[in-house]
């Protein structure tokens, strides 16, 4: 039984438009500035532990919006705090002592010392 996650990502690499400024994918080569450029944002993936696959979900792809050059008076457009914020909102107390557990999957729990699955 295939299960959806979201997953939050950062990237260096490459982005790939669709011929308009909207990202679609990123290649396996640096990004702008040598690589320096970091891209945040976030997917739903089909996970299947069964058959071992994970298939990114079609259309679900998401990069944060970003603006690290702006005028006098403007504040940047940072793409981590989009995510982070995403991340944080995503997430509950509601797990047994404590422990971090992902809205989207009651399984996952992520104490303060690493993961760790609950039992069925």
């Amino acid at each position: 039984m295939a299960t959806t996650v979201t997953v939050y990502f950062a990237t260096n690499r490459q982005p790939l438009t669709d011929g308009s400024d909207k990202i679609i994918g990123f290649s396996s080569e640096l990004g702008p500035i040598g690589g320096l450029d970091v891209r945040y944002g976030r997917a739903e993936v089909e996970v299947d532990l069964k058959k071992g696959t994970n298939t990114m979900v079609p259309g679900s792809l998401e990069i944060a919006a970003q603006k690290l050059i702006f005028a006098a008076g403007e504040a940047p457009v940072l793409g981590s705090k989009t995510i982070f914020d995403a991340i944080r909102a995503d997430m509950t107390m509601s797990g047994p002592d404590g422990y971090w557990c992902s809205t989207v999957s009651t399984r996952t729990c992520l104490p303060s010392r690493g993961p760790r699955l609950l039992r069925q």
